[in-house]
């Protein structure tokens, strides 16, 4: 192979722009071992990126083909007609790629999931549960009929977001892999959706609906210490101690803002709950008559508490007996 500079290694180093600026100096050269190596890096390209779901990048990849195929072929007749058959597959790679664009993106995936209501609640439920069936669907988003969550389910598998699989008389709903990509590139990092999710728990609390407080809590975890402390509040609220002493420790561990605890202890005054709160957290540690090296960590929140009710002194003999 001739090449203008270091042969074939040269163009491994390329980025796939400057591949194409290659492919047309090969083509005024007549170069065709140049060509075939440059053939054979942008058919890798598109199989890696079909293969790592990295669809959103084939938007370049696509345009910048159009643009290589029109010059090859402007005015009807080929730039060489040596080159036409490396050319005829580059013309069929367009055209797949140009199909998943059209139908797998991502982001186009992420709009029609946005339509719904329900899609990132969905969404997030199966990521978690790993696999549903529509009845569990339904009841777990409160919709009324399952004519609904039909419609829902296939719109969304049609977004190419979930797949259904029939297994025997049942019929199970899961993530498919652009649903996978979607939730851990848009939702889980959605700040937003994570307080409706937390706002959502806290009204579920209020109506002592502890199971649907514990489905959205579960969903929003992650690594958010504020989510798993109020899973915490809520394993003490249904009379899990040990439970919630793990919870909330973790909580602590990741590093529990005062800001956000501070506005739950907001909420929870106003629904007459902070003093249970505080009475829980107490009955965790002084149970016995040493305070369990495992939950220490829990008494960082009751010193919160007290700082949040304008007791700093009593803050500060918390925070030291946590430490």
């Amino acid at each position: 192979m001739t090449n203008d500079a270091e042969g074939s290694a040269f163009l491994l180093g390329l980025s796939i722009d400057d591949l194409f600026k290659e492919a047309y100096k090969a083509i005024e050269k007549k170069d065709m071992d140049k060509l075939g190596d440059i053939a054979i890096l942008v058919k890798r390209y598109f199989c890696k990126k079909i293969a790592y779901f990295q669809i959103e990048e084939l938007a370049l990849f696509n345009k910048l083909l159009v643009k290589f195929l029109s010059w090859f072929e402007w005015g009807g007749e080929p730039k060489w007609d040596k080159a036409v058959p490396i050319i005829e597959k580059w013309d069929t790679i367009l055209e797949i790629s140009q199909i998943i664009y059209d139908t797998d993106s991502p982001r186009k995936a992420y709009r029609e999931l946005k339509k719904s209501p329900y899609g990132q609640t969905l969404a997030a439920m199966l990521y978690d549960r790993k696999m549903m069936n529509p009845e569990e669907i339904r009841k777990a988003l409160n919709i009324e009929s399952m004519g609904q969550v039909s419609d829902l389910l296939y719109n969304f598998e049609k977004a190419g977001i979930i797949v259904r699989e029939v297994m025997g008389n049942d019929v199970w709903v899961s993530l498919a892999m652009q649903g996978m990509e979607l939730y851990c590139e848009f939702i889980r990092s959605d700040e937003s959706y994570l307080m409706q999710l937390i706002i959502g728990a806290l009204m579920d609390l209020d109506r002592m609906e502890l199971d649907k407080a514990s489905e959205k809590l579960k969903i929003a975890r992650g690594k958010e210490p504020i989510a798993i402390c109020l899973l915490g509040i809520v394993a003490l609220e249904n009379g899990k101690l040990e439970e919630a002493g793990k919870l909330f420790t973790e909580s602590v561990d990741l590093g529990l803002e005062q800001g956000r605890i501070f506005f739950i202890f907001y909420i929870l005054e106003k629904m007459d709950r902070l003093e249970k709160l505080r009475d829980g957290i107490m009955m965790l540690n002084f149970q016995s008559d040493e305070i369990s090296a495992k939950i220490k960590p829990t008494l960082r929140i009751l010193g919160m508490l007290y700082e949040y009710l304008g007791n700093t002194s009593r803050a500060k003999d918390y925070y030291r007996l946590a430490s």
